[in-house]
Formats: C-alpha cells, structure tokens, sequence
C-alpha cells in the first residue's frame, strides 16, 4: 500500500526476523524470491538458484542472524 512506502517496514522486518532467528539459536537464515536487487541491499547474500512453487527457477538468499 502506498502510503506504507518509505517507512523502511521492509527491513525492519527482516531485522526483527534475524533477532528472532538468533534467540531461538538459529545461525542463519535462508529464504526465496523472484525480486531483483532488494534483499542485497540489507546484507543477504545469493546462495544460488531453487524451484519456486510453480516450478520457476528462483534465487536463494542466507543471512547470519547474528
């Protein structure tokens, strides 16, 4: 929704996530996504290439939680 936009609930999120992740003792964090360019610029890192639901190929992204 647009007037959402710019109040970076994207990556607070995904930090909120991380934390989370941490607590429970887990190391990393792993997801999927068509997007191009967002989750790079909050530090994910490509891991490669996976099937998505409907059997496109899709990127991999990892992320320390700590």
């Amino acid at each position: 929704m647009k007037e959402y936009r710019g109040r970076e609930l994207g990556s607070k999120l995904l930090e909120h996530s991380l934390r989370e992740a941490a607590k429970m003792g887990y190391s990393r964090l792993y997801l999927s996504t068509d997007l191009e360019g967002y989750y790079e610029k909050y530090g994910w890192e490509n891991s490669g290439i996976v099937y998505g639901v409907s059997g496109a190929h899709i990127k991999l992204y990892e992320k320390e939680t700590g």
